[in-house]
């Protein structure tokens, strides 16, 4: 924990940054920030959006504040990633986020984070896999994609 600590606004929007790109949502303006605990509604972070302006701010609690005896260990990057989701199923949730969508979210961000840190070589992969999946299972055509050398996912 005394590693998280010292982490930063700076820290946390560069994270922001490397998610934005795997999850596609460039065409975003996502802005991230640390904030005290009393300023979140009972929850370790929580997604404001503007959506005709595309305009989000994230706001993840400060390592200062999270208590031991919450259900998670602090993970700054799946909160992030998990309130990012949150932006990406926007046009499909209904207006008053569901359990449902928080469930999923949940997962999801959890299999991301996971996935990223122990299989970077699977990551893009999967990454492309999830946001543009296969529809051959739907009786259209198949668009295959392959990851670069380096690891990266290849533009679509």
């Amino acid at each position: 924990m005394s590693l998280l600590l010292s982490l930063t606004d700076a820290d946390l929007q560069a994270i922001c940054r490397v998610w934005q790109e795997r999850l596609r949502l460039q065409d975003w303006d996502i802005h991230c920030q640390l904030v005290r605990g009393f300023r979140l509604t009972e929850a370790v972070a929580e997604v404001e959006t503007s959506d005709p302006k595309r305009t989000a701010w994230i706001r993840v609690m400060n390592p200062a504040d999270y208590h031991p005896d919450f259900l998670l260990p602090y993970d700054p990057e799946r909160s992030v990633v998990h309130e990012l989701l949150h932006i990406l199923l926007r046009p499909i949730a209904q207006e008053a986020e569901s359990l449902a969508e928080e469930q999923v979210v949940h997962q999801l961000s959890g299999t991301l984070v996971s996935l990223y840190r122990s299989r970077p070589d699977l990551a893009p992969q999967a990454s492309l896999a999830l946001i543009n999946p296969p529809t051959s299972l739907l009786g259209e055509p198949s668009h295959e994609t392959t990851a670069s050398t380096s690891g990266e996912p290849l533009a679509a």
